[in-house]
């Protein structure tokens, strides 16, 4: 195999600007992201409702896809692999912030209701 031939798979990157490698990253790291942590929600359920097998199974694939996905990015190069992380990183955030929106929800619905009166 030449290296014309090496070169016509990363045309892709190549081709695109630094910075539009890294948009392009970001937005599929992202979709990653929230795919990753939507199933990491739906694994601890399982998990909790004695589903161990099906958990298991669910964590697996969740982990190989998300290899895979940046797999595939680092293929296309370093920016885009950067840009994949730094998407992974903002749904981790937001992944974040809702779990902590509905924990703070839950602790004030089970708080014991008083009729605090002087």
């Amino acid at each position: 195999m030449d290296a014309s031939a090496n070169r016509g798979e990363i045309v892709i990157a190549s081709d695109m600007a630094l910075p539009m490698q890294f948009v392009a990253g970001s937005a599929a790291g992202w979709l990653a992201g929230m795919l990753h942590f939507a199933t990491l929600r739906q694994t601890v359920r399982l998990f909790t409702a004695g589903a161990a097998a099906r958990a298991l199974l669910l964590q697996a694939g969740r982990l190989a896809l998300l290899a895979l996905i940046f797999f595939a990015l680092a293929r296309l190069g370093a920016w885009t692999l950067l840009g994949g992380a730094a998407g992974l990183l903002l749904a981790r955030r937001g992944a974040l912030r809702r779990n902590a929106r509905e924990a703070a929800r839950e602790v004030v619905r089970r708080a014991p209701q008083t009729d605090a009166q002087p």
